[in-house]
């Protein structure tokens, strides 16, 4: 196991290693020429001021368009598609480098081809999407920024134009005529699904941060994802005669940690999902039955890993990629709920769920009184003393099972009653 567990991880990180700092990669089609070049530089300003601070860029999934700009125009206009962009990396000096190909069979194409092997072209400039809040206006001359006026701080890449005049020095463009020519190695650029969440996630996203409150489940713009879970000091609410504190043993966490996400470094982190979508188990179901309940009622809204600290078991991580901004909306704005589960005499945690409120939770309790399942929407609250009553008696759950079976029957009867009512009411409609 130990061994397949370590082939699968080198075959992720091959995956995922920069393609063009391979020799062998596979060669272009017949009707496609490789092309490779400088997209845009981080650290250093353009000749009109611009300038993109170390670490802005991020890329949307792969393949981008590659353009031309046939005559020269304000912006990227008069521009055509000639090609694809399906790597894009960056050095340490803070390069972005890009590489694709260009379609030798389309008439415009054919025509950028030669003008690059006569060397009449070169020039490239970035095609990027961001938000204002990014961009930072600055005085003229600041040494702080090389004389640029405007800083950007964060933008995705979603394709690059071959122009006559770029704006940026070191932004060049040329064809890759030998196979076997090998590229600077770096770094690939953080991919980003469209809507802004990184595919692959920055592997501190899922370390507790500092200095943050986590009181409160927080998710940024970005889509990093932290807040506790639980706290110490608090009770579970659905207990009225003894205080249930949440499971101090780290290995209570393992079952809903049985996951892996893949970082953008190449790190392997292990996590579990945040879910949304559904409701609670029930409190009767064994463990792996909750488990099975969520599976096929729920889906991901995040990937989280578990920690423990003076104050409680915090969560950090990352929204999942392709996620709804509604579900995204509900999972800042509500309430985390945890399923707790005894397994063999030991807590697990099998599920967090997102609920709109934080409300009542269900306790179930084993013949000697003792909780074998916690069933928590908020699931937590402030609690002074925290000192345990009196042992619940018999008749305590007794009394817990019977609203359980309260529930069940009542449903059962409102199923039965409007079974019975169908035909009388189509009777009825047929009648008048």
């Amino acid at each position: 196991m130990t061994d397949d567990l370590t082939q699968l991880v080198v075959r992720i990180n091959e995956a995922i290693r920069p393609k063009h700092t391979l020799a062998t990669e596979a060669p272009a089609a017949e009707n496609e020429v490789e092309w490779y070049g400088i997209l845009t530089v981080e650290g250093e300003p353009s000749s009109d001021g611009r300038m993109w601070q170390l670490g802005a860029w991020s890329v949307r999934e792969l393949p981008h368009p590659l353009s031309w700009q046939l005559q020269s125009a304000e912006g990227h206009m008069n521009s055509v598609i000639v090609g694809r962009i399906d790597n894009v990396w960056r050095t340490d000096d803070g390069k972005i480098w890009g590489s694709g190909v260009i379609g030798s069979d389309t008439e415009y194409g054919a025509k950028l081809i030669d003008q690059l092997d006569r060397g009449y072209i070169r020039g490239i400039s970035v095609d990027g999407a961001g938000n204002p809040e990014d961009v930072q206006l600055v005085e003229n001359n600041d040494p702080a920024y090389a004389g640029a006026h405007m800083v950007v701080a964060k933008s995705e890449l979603m394709g690059a134009t071959i122009v006559g005049y770029p704006a940026f020095r070191g932004a060049w463009i040329q064809l890759k005529r030998s196979a076997s020519m090998n590229l600077p190695q770096g770094e690939p650029l953080a991919l980003v699904a469209g809507g802004g969440i990184p595919v692959l996630p920055p592997a501190d996203w899922f370390e507790k941060p500092a200095d943050v409150d986590l009181s409160k489940m927080t998710v940024t713009p970005e889509g990093r994802v932290f807040g506790y879970v639980a706290q110490w000091d608090r009770c579970h609410i659905g207990m009225t005669s003894k205080c249930v504190k949440p499971p101090k043993d780290p290995s209570a966490y393992d079952w809903f940690m049985s996951g892996q996400t893949l970082c953008v470094d190449g790190s392997i982190v292990n996590s579990g999902p945040i879910v949304i979508g559904g409701d609670h188990a029930d409190v009767l179901l064994s463990l792996q039955a909750a488990q099975k309940n969520y599976d096929n009622t729920c889906h991901a809204i995040a990937d989280v890993t578990l920690g423990v600290d003076d104050v409680g078991i915090w969560a950090a991580g990352a929204v999942v990629p392709g996620a709804q901004p509604a579900d995204i909306r509900r999972l800042r704005g509500g309430a985390i709920s945890g399923d707790w589960r005894k397994d063999n005499g030991k807590w697990k945690l099998v599920a967090i769920l997102t609920v709109n409120t934080a409300g009542s939770q269900v306790v179930r309790l084993d013949k000697a009184q003792r909780p074998i399942s916690i069933v928590a929407a908020g699931a937590i609250e402030p609690c002074d003393e925290c000192m345990e009553a009196d042992e619940p008696n018999e008749l305590t759950m007794i009394r817990q099972d019977l609203e359980v079976l309260k529930t069940a029957e009542r449903s059962r009867r409102i199923s039965a009653v409007d079974a019975d009512m169908e035909p009388l009411m189509a009777h009825k409609n047929t009648t008048e």
